[in-house]
């Protein structure tokens, strides 16, 4: 299944399912979660991919915006995280998804990242700022 199912139900540890606002935007951080856990190489870094603000080779890594929102909003974080925080990922996760687009994707591309990014732009559009 696709992580942009059309169910939008999300399993919580108990087992029940939901229909949340917040667990509808955890299900959305899924996708680009995977998609910069793909594009980071964490092999060389000395701090084992946790971003540490007060590290300046944190801010000057090529990986540096990657590791930073992996690192704040890992999956637990995310549980736990106010609804405004989740907005703000997903704005971020937007940016950066969009980010490493190729020029030769049109409005109508089918392709998950695409497909994610009118998902993602669709509801940050619709909710109440």
């Amino acid at each position: 299944m696709s992580l942009l199912g059309r169910g939008d139900v999300v399993t919580q540890q108990s087992g029940s399912h939901s229909r949340t606002i917040t667990g509808y935007l955890a299900h959305l951080l899924e996708y680009p979660r995977w998609l910069m856990e793909c594009d980071v190489d964490f092999t060389q870094c000395p701090y084992h991919g946790r971003y540490d603000n007060f590290v300046a080779e944190c801010d000057t890594c090529i990986y540096g915006k990657a590791c930073k929102w992996l690192s704040s909003y890992t999956t637990s974080a995310i549980k736990k995280a106010p609804l405004t925080d989740l907005v703000d990922a997903l704005e971020s996760a937007v940016d950066y998804v969009a980010g490493r687009q190729q020029a030769e994707h049109q409005a109508n591309c089918v392709c998950d990242s695409c497909e994610w990014l009118r998902t993602s732009r669709q509801f940050l559009r619709s909710f109440p700022e």
